[in-house]
């Protein structure tokens, strides 16, 4: 009857425990479909905004790409909301695998977004006008504007190395164009990773993407070590070839004929 009694605090302190955890629970699930009610519809929207803008090219509808996103992002950005999900997160309360890995994916999300309105802001709108850039830029050659699908053309299938040279440094003319801003960019995504406690954007981005960078650089060291040789040997066969087609010394090849 004594070891009975020992055993019924044991009982009741699990079973408060459950309780604890099943309405952590249910309350992670309603903030879960609140906020997929918030966002189902805007994400749709911005999506389509950014395949339209990127394939139209037009101010208007980067514009509207640039206020959807911000929109979006600011729903990511409550700090209220952020609060309560690193509570939930910390608790040690949510059990069911699936909320589990809903919760972690929301954190994370939410943690990236943790910065004020104007940082916010001015970050989308710098990678919004980049991407403009990026799409609507026309290399010049000889004065004239050219696509992308004509300098590709002239790389795939010209054996003239001058001309191969011509239109391979027309296709990277776009770096200078976006140097400034590219360089601006970083500048803000990194100062922004490190207020949030990641030594940069890089390091913050694979960090909540699920993955560690030591162990994503091992994996490229051992990817390295693993294909170097049958990578030199097929580069070698690679050289003859194209040295034959392009009259030129093996040791004479430059990145424009290879393509």
């Amino acid at each position: 009857m004594r070891g009975f009694l020992w055993v019924l605090p044991a009982i009741a302190l699990a079973a408060g425990c459950q309780t604890g955890s099943v309405k952590m629970e249910k309350e992670l699930s309603r903030l879960i479909a609140d906020l997929e009610l918030q966002v189902r519809d805007l994400e749709k929207k911005t999506n389509i905004a950014y395949f339209d803008a990127v394939t139209s090219g037009k101010q208007e509808v980067y514009d509207t790409y640039s206020r959807l996103n911000i929109q979006l992002s600011t729903v990511y950005s409550d700090r209220e909301i952020f609060s309560r999900l690193r509570e939930l997160r910390e608790s040690g309360k949510i059990r069911d695998s699936l909320l589990a890995r809903q919760l972690d994916i929301l954190y994370n999300t939410f943690l990236a977004n943790q910065m004020d309105k104007e940082k916010l802001e001015a970050i989308i709108k710098a990678q919004t006008d980049l991407e403009q850039k990026f799409s609507t830029y026309r290399a010049l050659i000889d004065g004239k504007a050219i696509s992308d699908n004509d300098i590709d053309s002239v790389l795939k299938n010209s054996n003239d190395s001058r001309e191969l040279e011509k239109f391979w440094l027309a296709s990277k003319q776009i770096g200078d164009t976006v140097a400034a801003d590219v360089i601006s960019l970083v500048r803000m995504r990194n100062a922004v990773a490190r207020d949030l406690g990641f030594s940069n954007y890089h390091d913050m981005s694979l960090r909540l993407s699920d993955q560690d960078p030591e162990q994503v650089e091992k994996l490229f060291d051992e990817l390295d070590e693993l294909t170097r040789d049958a990578f030199a040997s097929l580069k070698a066969a690679m050289d003859q070839k194209l040295a034959a087609r392009y009259h030129v010394p093996t040791g004479e090849l430059m990145p424009w004929h290879y393509q």
